[in-house]
């Protein structure tokens, strides 16, 4: 029997930039899932300069509910993420980084989960597993320490887990309650889907997956798109959680602002190190960011001096950590 349509439920959201390879891979891991379900995969392409023309052609070759929408400028991360969603019919878009895996049974997991609960859940965060920039290593099998799944307020959602779904990876939303929102008093935060969520969620409850459904690639600012902007996005949740206060309070977005800090270890030594070795730090940075803080005089002369140890030699120490950890990078 020939299918006429892809399956209205639930349909995978990526948005794109010029990185055709990890496209591939991203795709391919969704299709090994999605296939059985004639789940559709829609991408936002904004490269401009055709870059994932033949990754895309190849794609929609191989599974016949890939659909591209090329950007006829290019949008930034906000505007394209947020395009991304739009493009989806579905009842449930699931986001997902041109860059990130989705684990073999993930479809299936989270269509089971929608089709057998009386009243689906608005949203549902999906917890991940870290891999390295080369996609080779697992830094970290669990992003959030959970063994079984839970059903949470928004506002408990927003105070302790919300930094998490700042990987959009983790989010699988319910297209007609996010096109309610109003999207663009969020945008410049690099986190404009997160504010859209919170908005949308505010007087309900949140599904969170236990399990890890999907891989993150990070280990380095290197790996991702915006990393000439890392500062600004760490800065961003921030920015985010304060144009959410209107909705959940002072209390709890500063809660969920200090969990992302905490959660990343923004504002360390710690950070400053893992910045500099991906050339995301230098003395530019140190101005704006340390230099006028009000750190002890130990931290500011420490985070001065990392302006100008070499970042290859952090990169050679954080490749020794690296390979120490156990584990690769394929799902088990």
């Amino acid at each position: 029997m020939v299918v006429q349509s892809y399956n209205k439920l639930l349909g995978v959201c990526i948005p794109t930039y010029r990185r055709p390879d990890w496209l591939r891979k991203c795709v391919n891991s969704i299709v090994a899932g999605a296939a059985p379900f004639n789940v559709p995969i829609f991408i936002a392409d904004d490269s401009e300069d055709h870059t994932n023309d033949e990754a895309i052609a190849e794609l929609k070759a191989r599974y016949r509910w890939v659909f591209c929408s090329p950007n006829s400028k290019n949008l930034g991360i906000d505007r394209n993420i947020l395009k991304a969603v739009s493009l989806c019919e579905c009842r449930y878009a699931w986001l997902l980084g041109e860059d990130d895996q989705m684990h073999p049974l993930a479809i299936s997991r989270i269509i089971s989960l929608l089709e057998s609960d009386a009243t689906p859940p608005a949203f549902i965060c999906v917890n991940y597993s870290a891999i390295d920039a080369s996609g080779m290593r697992c830094l970290r099998e669990r992003t959030l320490a959970l063994d079984f799944d839970l059903t949470v307020p928004a506002r408990t959602f927003v105070e302790e887990f919300a930094w998490a779904s700042g990987f959009i990876g983790a989010c699988i939303v319910e297209t007609e309650r996010w096109r309610q929102v109003d999207s663009q008093k969020y945008l410049g935060t690099y986190f404009a889907h997160l504010g859209v969520i919170c908005e949308y969620i505010a007087n309900l409850e949140v599904a969170i997956v236990a399990e890890p459904l999907v891989q993150n690639r990070c280990g380095s600012p290197s790996a991702f798109s915006w990393s000439g902007a890392t500062f600004d996005v760490m800065e961003g949740f921030a920015a985010v959680m304060e144009r959410l206060r209107p909705i959940f309070g002072e209390e709890t977005c500063l809660r969920g602002a200090r969990r992302f800090s905490e959660a990343h270890h923004f504002g360390t030594l710690r950070f400053l190190c893992y910045a500099r070795a991906g050339g995301a730090y230098g003395q530019a940075e140190y101005r704006r960011v340390v230099a006028g803080s009000g750190r002890p005089v130990a931290f500011k002369a420490i985070a001065k001096g990392l302006t100008v140890v070499p970042p290859r030699l952090l990169r050679c120490l954080q490749r020794f950590k690296t390979l120490s950890t156990r584990g690769d990078g394929t799902f088990r």
